[in-house]
């Protein structure tokens, strides 16, 4: 074998683990887009329950810590330059999203280390924690505390979803 076709056979596989990765990038963009459809409002806070918060632990858990922020990154900016991939894209929601930004790439970070289920959680904590900070700045609902406006009513929802997160993507690993 010449040193030519090495070199080209090299380039090749290159070629396609990065278009491999811009794939499966779009995928949780999508994926992410389509847990903010699947929404179901609630009359007490400006936050409605999405599948928003599996896709972003699911992406942390299946992508590179890049990969993983990329996803969400691209999400983000998408949603509030006008494509309909947000559920609700207002001042009260948008710490939710830097959330994301935030969550994936620390879940992957942690996944790759063998901690699936417990960077899922971190992911979910950092996600309550700048949603609560979005809703702090924009003012809650009279009477209602930050923290059960914007964490306590998603909290079991949300451990829920890091179950099946984690589940999922050791079943995907598997196949």
């Amino acid at each position: 074998m010449s040193t030519a076709s090495i070199v080209d056979s090299r380039a090749g596989s290159r070629s396609m683990a990065a278009m491999s990765g811009i794939l499966a990038v779009t995928g949780f963009v999508v994926l992410t887009a389509m847990g903010a459809h699947a929404r179901f409002p609630l009359p007490f806070t400006p936050v409605p329950v999405t599948m928003q918060v599996f896709a972003v632990i699911l992406a942390g858990l299946c992508l590179t810590p890049r990969q993983a922020f990329a996803s969400q990154a691209i999400y983000v900016i998408g949603g509030l330059s006008g494509l309909p991939l947000l559920a609700h894209a207002g001042l009260g929601t948008i710490g939710y999203l830097v959330g994301f930004v935030a969550a994936a790439p620390l879940v992957s970070f942690a996944a790759r280390r063998g901690l699936a289920a417990v960077g899922g959680l971190a992911g979910v904590l950092v996600i309550h924690v700048l949603g609560c900070v979005g809703l702090a700045a924009s003012g809650v609902p009279a009477g209602l505390p930050v923290i059960a406006a914007g964490s306590l009513v998603f909290l079991p929802g949300d451990i829920l979803k890091v179950l099946l997160a984690v589940k999922a993507s050791r079943m995907a690993r598997k196949n």
